[in-house]
């Protein structure tokens, strides 16, 4: 990856987790089980919170965003531009 990897904050991971978790396919209740203690309660409730705020997209929808990439280290921030 260009400017080394993207490191989410256990929020955003959190949040991930519980979606996936939502699928039958996926048992990340130990890996969770790692990660949750070490957060707060305030973060714990925020990643709750995004998690019952979240709604899917049809792929339609996700071609016309336009979506920001971090920036690396010393660089300018950039944009993925939507799709034709």
């Amino acid at each position: 990856m260009l400017g080394g990897p993207y490191r989410p904050g256990v929020v955003q991971a959190d949040v991930w987790f519980r979606l996936a978790a939502r699928s039958p396919f996926h048992d990340n209740s130990q890996i969770r089980a790692m990660i949750e203690p070490q957060m707060t309660t305030d973060q714990l409730n925020e990643a709750k919170r995004l998690v019952a705020a979240w709604q899917p997209r049809k792929a339609e929808e996700l071609k016309t965003l336009e979506i920001a990439l971090p920036a690396a280290p010393g660089a300018p921030a950039r944009a993925c531009p939507a799709m034709p």
